[in-house]
C-alpha cells in the first residue's frame, strides 16, 4: 500500500494559491480515478483506491500546512504503510514555476509541512515531489 499526501491549507481562501499545489495534484488524480469516495480520518480527507494492482490512499491533511505530520504519522501507523511507501507532494518556491523535482532523504529546505512530517516520523526516508 502507498500513501500519497498532497500538502496545502484547508479553506476556500487558499484553494487556488501556489502553496496549495499539493491539494490540487491530489484532486486532479482522484478525479482521474473516477472520484473514489472521500472519508475523514486522522484530521485528513482520504481517498482509498487502486492504481493497477497497488492499493493507494490519497490524503489531504486538514490541519494546515505546519501541522501536516499530525495526519501523516497516524495514517502510516493505522494502515501499516512503510515509510518508504510515502510520497509527499508540495510546493517548492525555489523551483521555477511548472518544474518539478523528485527527492528522497533530503533536508526540509525550510518547508514547514515537511518539517512537521519529518519531525513526527523521525526520518526523511520518504519520497518528495517538489512542484514549482
Amino acid at each position: 500500500m502507498w500513501l500519497i499526501v498532497g500538502l496545502g491549507n484547508p479553506g476556500n481562501q487558499y484553494a487556488l494559491t501556489r502553496h496549495n499545489i499539493g491539494f490540487m495534484a491530489i484532486d486532479y488524480h482522484v478525479k482521474g480515478l473516477g472520484n473514489p469516495p472521500m472519508k475523514n480520518q486522522f484530521k485528513a480527507q482520504i481517498y482509498q483506491t487502486k492504481i493497477g494492482d497497488h492499493p493507494v490512499i490519497f490524503c489531504e491533511p486538514q490541519t494546515f500546512m505546519n501541522l501536516s505530520g499530525e495526519s501523516v504519522q497516524p495514517l502510516l501507523g493505522f494502515y501499516k504503510i512503510p515509510q518508504d511507501h510515502l510520497i509527499v507532494i508540495h510546493d517548492e518556491i525555489d523551483q521555477p514555476f511548472g518544474q518539478m523535482k523528485i527527492q528522497k532523504n533530503r533536508g526540509h529546505g525550510g518547508h514547514n509541512g515537511i518539517k512537521s512530517i519529518t519531525g513526527l516520523l523521525g526520518s526523511m526516508d520518504y519520497i518528495r515531489l517538489r512542484l514549482g
